[in-house]
């Protein structure tokens, strides 16, 4: 339950009121510069008042002026010197058998203007630690207001609003009830004629510091009340809503029924925190054996053996420990096998960087001088060469992904409890490394030879190739699929029969009306062909005047750089087609061997071999006698760590024993403060 109100509310005279003893510090301007969290614990009858600092373990207070002390100087050590507010709770647990068991904050004092040496800034900075402290929805406000106040404009009951403006967990706390001018009283607020709230008020009238100056003692204060209370007629009726014994009362029914709502969530929470400790003791392990090496020896071969189990338990996909809002381990090798590689190598396109001249080009160039009627194997080899080529690349990428992603299994194989164990950690990791990267070289030594092998032989027996004769068709098929179909013309005569011709003399046929290649200008000039050159006439020998000879035409010299014509001709369009074609049928053929292949190597150099022999290697690079007492440090702050986290588990488990007896307790607390006779009993 936290305290809210402003500056002289009388927020500190109803808790030493509640105590019965004076112990806050007092003055002008913000006293409470501190939270100070009280925990009052009904003690037995007979016993002594007794108080308590956590900041001072083991030294038990009973004069309470040094309680005043020792909260200023913690105050003061805490927020500093002047006029400073810290956060942090000064935690005081005052035992008596004058209280009612409950649990207390006194925040600083609501303040509009800075005063004195104060921040001025001194109002916000208030305003944000008071709701710092009643945001929280288990939080109960104590809602502190002067009964001669005006209720609606109380600062108490505006902040209080703030985070509750239900009312749900609001308790109106009227101080100072005598003070109010005659003709008016707290009455209509006690019944809730205004500002209701569900906790409803109570009013109170607690000894001033005049009073506490005087020597007026806490009984002599309340029977002040007692007597301030029975004389006035307004408020008969309304004793359980007036004087500080209601308010104890109101309070520790008001926490009850809190802790009572709050006990399913404060069980699940306790559950939670057991399970938190737990796992986290489970992480950081049993204490390490002693210092002798067979024990040593021990632990450490059982993390080497756990460390092996769980990589190889990632890759089958037998771990437990494989999470389950993403891919991982073996999967994600599969992943690199099919979804990267297989689908990345068969959407590359063997001709992608070849245009159409590059292949003209290719195909006049195996002409050579003579050129030629068919397509040339020579351009064929190498244009399917240069295909198969760049498939390397990619091919030796898969392997690089596959070694990255043993490399990341690596790491998420390692025990849970490797972490406090820094140099076992490190030294894990380095052998993984080298062992995976052992794999790495002969599977890249794999993958060149296999890419080598599809290079040493143009296989074009092989049963999937197309085949020249196929490739012709297919090729005239797809220019006269682009053709469209014919246009109208003069009706055409019925075609004579012919016998089949073969594939190679369809070809012929097809490319008979190719323009020469290669060597054509030279075979051009050498040929007296009148359409390539024309004739010229020779002296003739003899007698007889001759004709007068033409004058020899003057014939310009090649290009120091010849290329193909910008425009093809309808034999080399064919040429080109079906050169792509046979490159294409052949690519995808070395493509589906090395979709095959390619994953094979990789498994069997890198993968296979880590999930065989990770053990042994580990054993035979870790586990030697001179390197037990390295390997097997604790980290400096773990065995602290181990010890914080036995001892909230313990915490964690006797708490949840109490809350199993809180019920009972409830029901009896609930029975001796609501009877009306006898004493409240504590909860």
């Amino acid at each position: 339950m936290a305290v809210v109100g402003s500056q002289s509310a009388g927020k500190s005279s109803v808790l030493e009121a509640l105590v019965g003893r004076d112990f806050l510090p007092r003055g002008p301007g913000i006293c409470t510069r501190c939270p100070l969290l009280l925990q009052l614990v009904r003690a037995a009858p007979g016993s002594p008042d007794v108080a308590e600092f956590l900041h001072v373990p083991g030294k038990r207070y009973t004069d309470f002026g040094e309680v005043r002390s020792e909260i200023e100087a913690e105050t003061a050590r805490r927020a500093g010197p002047g006029t400073a507010l810290a956060r942090d709770a000064i935690r005081l647990r005052v035992a008596s058998p004058r209280v009612l068991t409950m649990t207390l904050v006194d925040l600083p004092g609501l303040a509009k203007l800075p005063t004195g040496d104060q921040p001025a800034d001194v109002g916000a900075q208030v305003r944000d630690l008071c709701l710092h402290y009643i945001s929280a929805p288990t939080c109960v406000i104590l809602a502190v207001t002067p009964a001669a106040a005006d209720a609606v404009t109380s600062d108490g009951l505006a902040l209080a609003r703030e985070v509750d403006p239900a009312g749900e967990r609001t308790v109106g706390v009227l101080t100072k009830a005598d003070l109010v001018d005659a003709g008016t009283s707290a009455a209509p607020l006690l019944r809730g004629d205004a500002l209701p709230l569900r906790l409803g008020y109570v009013a109170v009238v607690c000894r001033g510091v005049a009073a506490s100056a005087a020597g007026a003692s806490a009984g002599d204060g309340r029977a002040a009340e007692v007597a301030f209370f029975g004389g006035r007629p307004e408020y008969a009726g309304l004793a359980a809503r007036t004087g500080v014994p209601a308010l104890a009362r109101t309070l520790n029914r008001v926490l009850a029924d809190a802790v009572r709502a709050s006990l399913p969530s404060l069980g699940a929470a306790l559950d939670d925190a057991t399970a938190a400790r737990a796992r986290e003791l489970a992480v950081l392990g049993a204490a390490p054996p002693g210092s002798s090496p067979a024990a040593r020896g021990a632990l450490l071969l059982r993390m080497l053996e756990s460390y092996a189990g769980r990589f190889a338990g990632a890759l089958d996909g037998s771990s437990p420990s494989l999470p389950l809002d993403e891919v991982a381990g073996g999967a994600r090798l599969r992943h690199v096998f099919r979804d990267v590689f297989v689908a990345g190598l068969a959407a590359l396109d063997p001709a992608a960087s070849l245009s159409d001249a590059d292949v003209r080009t290719a195909l006049r160039n195996a002409g050579g001088v003579r050129g030629t009627l068919l397509i040339p194997d020579a351009p064929f080899e190498v244009l399917a060469r240069g295909a198969v080529r760049r498939l390397l690349p990619p091919c030796l990428a898969a392997a690089q992904h596959a070694h990255a992603e043993l490399l990341r299994m690596a790491e998420d194989a390692l025990p849970p409890d490797v972490d406090r164990f820094p140099a076992l950690r490190g030294a894990l990791l380095a052998a993984a490394d080298a062992y995976v990267s052992a794999g790495a070289a002969p599977a890249e030594r794999m993958i060149r030879d296999l890419v080598a092998i599809e290079l040493a032989f143009i296989n074009t027996d092989h049963p999937d190739f197309v085949g020249g004769g196929r490739a012709v068709a297919l090729a005239m098929e797809r220019r006269a699929a682009r053709a469209g179909p014919p246009t109208a013309a003069a009706p055409r005569q019925p075609p004579r029969p012919t016998p089949p011709a073969s594939p190679t003399k369809g070809l012929a046929t097809a490319l008979a009306s190719s323009p020469p290649a290669g060597g054509a200008l030279l075979r051009g000039e050498l040929a007296g062909d009148e359409a390539a050159a024309p004739r010229w006439a020779w002296p003739r020998r003899g007698g007889g005047a001759a004709p007068a000879a033409a004058a020899p035409p003057a014939l310009p010299p090649p290009p120091r750089t010849l290329t193909v014509p910008p425009t093809a001709s309808d034999a080399e369009e064919v040429q080109v087609e079906v050169t792509r074609t046979l490159v294409g049928a052949y690519h995808a053929i070395v493509v589906r061997n090395l979709q095959d292949a390619v994953p094979k190597a990789i498994m069997h150099f890198m993968v296979n071999a880590v999930s065989r022999g990770l053990q042994q290697h580990l054993i035979t690079e870790l586990y030697r006698e001179e390197r037990f007492g390295e390997l097997v440090a604790e980290r400096g702050d773990v065995a602290s760590r181990r010890s914080a986290a036995l001892d909230a588990l313990d915490a964690a488990r006797r708490a949840r024993r109490v809350l199993e007896t809180l019920p009972a307790q409830l029901t009896a607390a609930a029975r001796g403060v609501g009877g009306g006779g006898g004493r409240p009993r504590p909860v």
